[in-house]
């Protein structure tokens, strides 16, 4: 991927950065709520009652939605409209696959390899 400038490369790497960081806050925010309660259940109803997560959860959906559109209303800008979508589109499709292949690539098992004994390794 070519980026225009820091800025561009920002806007694009909110789209992978921001969900990240919106799971490490909820998950504090969560540990921190239950801390005395060991058998907390997280359904609706709890994050209804605890506005923190609703914000937390607001807040990274929004700068994702910002990255989404910026990337996709600054590559137009700076490339026109039919090169702009084209380019916006396989932007965003690398930034979405990119971070899946590297995460599946890490928690790659061989097979043969899990069948072998520790000895025959």
């Amino acid at each position: 991927m070519v980026f225009a400038d820091s800025e561009d490369l920002a806007r694009t790497a909110s789209i992978v950065i921001a969900p990240i960081l919106t799971a490490l806050a909820l998950a504090f925010e969560i540990w921190r709520l239950t801390l005395g309660e060991p058998h907390t259940t997280l359904n609706q109803a709890y994050f209804m009652d605890h506005w923190t997560l609703l914000a937390i959860m607001a807040v990274g959906a929004l700068v994702v939605l910002w990255g989404f559109v910026s990337t996709f209303t600054s590559t137009i800008r700076l490339n026109g409209v039919v090169m702009g979508l084209a380019i916006a589109v396989l932007k965003l499709t690398a930034v979405v696959v990119v971070p899946v292949a590297i995460f599946g690539a890490w928690h790659l098992r061989d097979p043969t390899r899990e069948a072998m004994l520790p000895s025959e390794r």
